[in-house]
């Protein structure tokens, strides 16, 4: 008997109208028209906003994908935006030069747990000990530190022949092609991307800055 072998290669991935077509098939429908709310044959915004959730949650779950940030502090500002495409929180480190490491892991707080814990948390100030998730406003998360950072952070920048750093990133690619981001409060955002497999962009000057992960 012969022996037959395949080789797949790397998965290529569903397409948006392969996705819709597997909803339809696993509904027993062959158009939108029943779940349609003007019974038409092709209205897919319904199935796309029902796999862009579920994608969200997807990745929230499993932390299948992940990228880095780094925030640039300024003095006395103690709440800091998040990235566009933030979903959740692994870790966050603030970079200091005086610690024998070079940084320090900051534990994950509630506002509840600091209003209970700390008395002074919302007008202390010094280097971040901890980091708590603030409020949404509008579709943009937020992150807050304590104490509240006295010393504006260094000014960090990418460096590297492997990659590109722009300042604007279409959302549809963020998943697939971002590295990492920089978050500037006065200043634009800076994305890198990698542009050869395997090779990632060296930064430099952290200090005084957070890395979120």
């Amino acid at each position: 008997m012969s022996i037959v072998t395949q080789d797949s290669g790397v998965f290529s991935g569903y397409t948006l109208a392969s996705l819709r077509a597997l909803v339809l098939r696993m509904l027993r429908v062959s158009n939108t028209a029943k779940y349609s709310p003007t019974a038409g044959t092709a209205d897919y915004d319904w199935i796309d906003d029902a796999l862009n959730r579920g994608q969200e949650e997807f990745v929230r779950n499993t932390r299948c994908l992940r990228t880095f940030a780094i925030i640039e502090l300024l003095a006395n500002y103690r709440v800091y935006r998040l990235p566009e495409d933030f979903l959740d929180l692994m870790a966050a480190y603030f970079y200091d030069s005086n610690l024998s490491a070079g940084y320090i892991q900051l534990p994950l707080k509630t506002r509840e747990e600091l209003n209970d814990e700390v008395s002074n948390w919302r007008t202390k100030t010094g280097d971040p000990r901890y980091i708590y998730l603030d409020r949404v406003h509008g579709s943009q998360s937020m992150c807050g530190f304590y104490p509240i950072p006295d010393t504006a952070g260094s000014t960090v920048s990418f460096d590297s022949e492997y990659g590109a750093v722009v300042t604007y990133d279409c959302p549809l690619f963020t998943f697939s092609g971002e590295y990492g981001v920089i978050i500037r409060m006065t200043d634009t955002d800076e994305y890198f991307f990698n542009t050869d497999a395997g090779v990632v962009g060296k930064i430099t000057d952290l200090q005084g800055n957070i890395w979120l992960e």
